[in-house]
């Protein structure tokens, strides 16, 4: 997954929220979910790197 990306279009969402009149929404996306998916980006690098190696490692199986 391209986690920038995934910044990007929460950015744009929040946006989108505000122009909406969603301020609160907003609000929560760019203070709560932006910054936790920074601080969570180690784990989940992890987990899709343990995931790929699964796959390898059950492609070799068969």
């Amino acid at each position: 997954m391209h986690w920038r990306k995934m910044k990007t279009h929460l950015k744009n969402w929040a946006n989108e929220l505000e122009e909406e009149g969603y301020h609160a929404d907003a609000k929560y996306v760019r203070e709560a979910l932006i910054p936790k998916l920074d601080t969570d980006l180690p784990i989940y690098n992890a987990r899709g790197k343990q995931k790929i190696l699964e796959l390898i490692a059950q492609q070799e199986e068969e």
